[in-house]
């Protein structure tokens, strides 16, 4: 492949192309010249074209090493592991899981995507712009309403910075295992209140 590409004198290397057509427009012609300076102080060898397996373990190539080599390359330490809570509805607890990783599309989250806003503030409040934290920790309207769920519920005022604050606030608390739950679920239906 390489080999019948290339021929080497004692100083000159040849370069036989084989193009479906020739290099004309600009850009063509500039990556040739780049590909060219980058090969140009290689040291060229004269054998026979060799493939090599630089994997790692054996020095057989197999499908297995690959594998091996792609699974120690994953970083885990970035995934989330959602607790999902049956005492309350699916739509419920998915809304608050998208809220929680900040999949929602509220209007920061468009404006990422290319969506053109004339405004991406918040508009029942129009503090700060619309995102997942602010629509449901931040707020003085979501601040009000988780006050006066946390009074009837006879809970502490519960203060949250993000959303994954809110959903793991019911692990803080000083509460039996069923109260936990119970406040899990309110937390979480508050979020799809929110909406």
């Amino acid at each position: 492949m390489v080999e019948s590409r290339i021929t080497l004198g004692s100083t000159v290397k040849n370069l036989k192309w084989n193009w479906k057509r020739e290099p004309t427009k600009t850009d063509e012609v500039g990556k040739l010249f780049g590909l060219l300076e980058q090969i140009h102080d290689y040291g060229w060898a004269q054998r026979a074209d060799s493939w090599k397996w630089v994997g790692g373990g054996p020095a057989n190539f197999s499908v297995y090493a690959v594998k091996k080599l792609f699974i120690m390359a994953q970083n885990y330490s970035d995934f989330y592991k959602m607790r999902w809570n049956g005492w309350i509805p699916l739509k419920c607890n998915v809304l608050a899981w998208q809220a929680e990783i900040d999949r929602l599309p509220t209007r920061v989250e468009l404006t990422k995507r290319g969506v053109i806003l004339q405004d991406i503030n918040y508009p029942l409040c129009g503090d700060s712009t619309e995102s997942s934290a602010h629509l449901f920790t931040a707020c003085i309207f979501a601040l009000e309403v988780r006050d006066q769920v946390a009074r009837w519920c006879r809970l502490p005022p519960l203060y949250a910075f993000d959303v994954r604050d809110l959903r793991t606030i019911a692990k803080v608390l000083k509460l039996r295992k069923h109260e936990r739950r119970t406040v899990h679920s309110v937390n979480d239906f508050m979020v799809y209140l929110n909406c």
